[in-house]
This record gives structure tokens, sequence and C-alpha cells, in this order.
């Protein structure tokens, strides 16, 4: 698996918050297209998916949850 980097970290707490692409991307100052592939290449690493994508919005995974949990404790301690 890939090293996690905090540009990783902040994508996902970004579209948990957000709930799309592309409301985090802009929360965060990047594009649509960087948060996708930021959020694709980490999907593939970690061999699951970190949101459920539904018509209504995002929803964190099992897996995701173990993410935030990390990505806050980073975005607290930065």
């Amino acid at each position: 698996m890939q090293e996690l980097s905090w540009d990783d970290l902040k994508v996902v707490l970004a579209c948990s918050r957000f709930g799309s692409t592309r409301t985090a991307a802009s929360a965060i100052g990047v594009s649509n297209s960087t948060v996708a592939r930021r959020l694709e290449a980490l999907e593939a690493a970690l061999q699951g998916a970190l949101f459920d994508r539904t018509p209504g919005g995002w929803f964190a995974t099992t897996l995701c949850g173990a993410m935030l949990v990390i990505a806050k404790k980073v975005e607290d301690t930065i």
C-alpha cells in the first residue's frame, strides 16, 4: 500500500464533510478532478470503497470511518 499523505487525508476529510467531490474540491482549493483522482488511487491502494456514492450524497463506508479517525488526529496535530 502507498504511504498516506496529508493531501490524501485532507481529501477524505473534505469528501466526508461535504458529501461530494465538487464541494470538497472547492473547500480545499483544488480541482474536482484532483479530488476524484486521489480518491480513486486511495481506493485502489486500499482495495475497497471509501464512500457509498448515492444520488443523495456520499456516505462514509466502514473503511473510510477507520481512515477518518486517523485523518482527524493528523488534522488536529497540524
